[in-house]
């Protein structure tokens, strides 16, 4: 299969290409021997770069899969852990992008758009391709919010995020049908951060998260509440915790109940 790149693509290219030879190339070293590179960040943002395949309804720049890599390739190219940084930013944020409801995509999206920072949590010590392994659970609290239990490792983008998508089990018996992704914000009550791990693409946080409870305030669950295998929006008293469905069985046992679950 052959394809070209259309013309805006192209001087998307020639607009990376020149970014990270001034800006992301002479950082590199310093990345690598000092770690996240904040400047840089602010740069990557206000170039339109961390939000450039977001729809420009979200603020940003509209771009497809194949700019997408575009971008990722350019950048790689003076510092692969600084494209890690992006991609694995993308990874988290594209879940609500794809999966979340239109509430979550709203006050989201915006936010990836203009250099909110996201990681998704997936990895344990015990359990990383194996994703039905996880440990982590996931109950719901007496005051009407949730309550998640458990530890995450070598998560990428963790330490510096804003916002965790943190994959916990909802119905531990249901294997990897009874997993549900939750947005975490990174000041929830009970999360806790390990320390950095020195390693290759340092410039990459990598780092553990300490075995904790966090724990949402108050939220009201509905009619949604009955089924613990899937879960939708929580609202707590300052921030708001959202449960993205995980599979789309999820989405077919959530139909018949509500439309707020959207796989």
């Amino acid at each position: 299969m052959t394809f070209e790149f259309t013309e805006e693509q192209v001087m998307i290219r020639d607009m990376v290409r020149e970014f990270t030879k001034k800006e992301v190339e002479p950082r590199d070293k310093w990345m690598d021997e000092n770690g996240f590179d904040y400047e840089l960040h602010q740069k990557l943002t206000q170039a339109g770069l961390m939000g450039i395949h977001l729809a420009e309804k979200y603020g940003g720049g509209g771009g497809d899969a194949v700019t997408s890599i575009i971008v990722i390739h350019e950048i790689a190219k003076g510092s692969a852990s600084e494209a890690l940084f992006l991609d694995a930013n993308w990874l988290a944020a594209d879940l609500i992008l794809y999966h979340g409801t239109e509430a979550q995509k709203d006050k989201y999206l915006p936010q990836a758009a203009q250099g909110k920072i996201f990681a998704f949590g997936l990895t344990e010590s015990s359990a990383g391709s194996d994703a039905a392994g996880i440990k982590s659970t996931v109950v719901p609290a007496d005051d009407g919010g949730w309550i998640l239990n458990g530890g995450k490792a070598w998560i990428t983008n963790s330490g510096v995020a804003d916002y965790y998508i943190i994959l916990a089990k909802t119905d531990p018996t249901a294997g990897a049908k009874g997993i549900s992704a939750f947005i975490v914000p990174k000041d929830a009550e009970g999360l806790t951060i390990g320390k950095f791990e020195d390693k290759m693409a340092s410039a990459t946080p990598w780092r553990p998260r300490r075995r904790s409870s966090s724990r949402p305030p108050a939220a009201p669950r509905s009619a949604w509440s009955a089924s613990r295998s899937w879960a939708a929006t929580a609202t707590a008293r300052s921030t708001t915790w959202s449960a993205l469905c995980a599979t789309r069985s999820c989405l077919r046992s959530a139909k018949a109940r509500t439309r707020s679950c959207a796989c």
